[in-house]
């Protein structure tokens, strides 16, 4: 079930999904209610006190966008003890979409350069090897399905695509030293 069915069963009391809705943004309302200028305990006071308020309040829309419902409340709560000192200014939030994208840029690339070096690995495996990836993780065959296609026994299929994928598992670790190293230069 996605959030915003949790979200609707929260808002009719249910405990589960308050467990489910606490857990997948308390994280993320500590760090906003931080960046905002709280301090640790009366950050950690206003999610708590939040949540709790919330915790079977039947006028609370089910219709909502979670995240954003959620962030403005704190928000208010932390306005209400003379919270924020500071504001968001435009450089910090600059700043941090600025970080935001090159971490996904980064991501990006590292994920297309693991793609070209799985893609790589693969075609450099023997035939076999490679027709046994296919038809195991492409077609989702069976083991016995597989070896009864290339006429070989189950054994055989298995050492045959065990061997492919370590040597596969052993060029991407290859890859992953290489890309740690190199952003360790950035």
């Amino acid at each position: 079930m996605d959030l915003r069915g949790v979200w609707k069963l929260f808002v009719k009391g249910d405990k589960e999904a308050f467990r489910r809705i606490y857990e997948a943004h308390a994280d993320s309302l500590y760090a906003y209610g931080i960046r905002l200028g709280g301090d640790h305990d009366q950050v950690l006071d206003c999610i708590h006190d939040l949540f709790v308020h919330l915790y079977g309040n039947h006028k609370i829309a089910e219709d909502v966008n979670i995240r954003v419902y959620l962030m403005a409340s704190l928000r208010r709560r932390l306005l209400k003890l003379g919270k924020p000192t500071e504001d968001l200014t435009a450089k910090d939030v600059a700043m941090e979409m600025e970080e935001s994208a090159e971490a996904n840029l980064i991501a990006k690339e590292t994920e297309q350069m693991t793609w070209e070096r799985l893609k790589y690995g693969i075609n450099r495996l023997p035939k076999r090897q490679r027709e046994i990836l296919h038809l195991r993780y492409t077609l989702d065959l069976s083991y016995p399905e597989v070896a009864k296609v290339m006429n070989i026994n189950i054994e055989t299929c298995r050492k045959l695509s065990y061997r492919a994928i370590k040597l596969l598992k052993a060029d991407l670790q290859t890859l992953t030293y290489f890309v740690i190293v190199l952003s360790s230069f950035f």
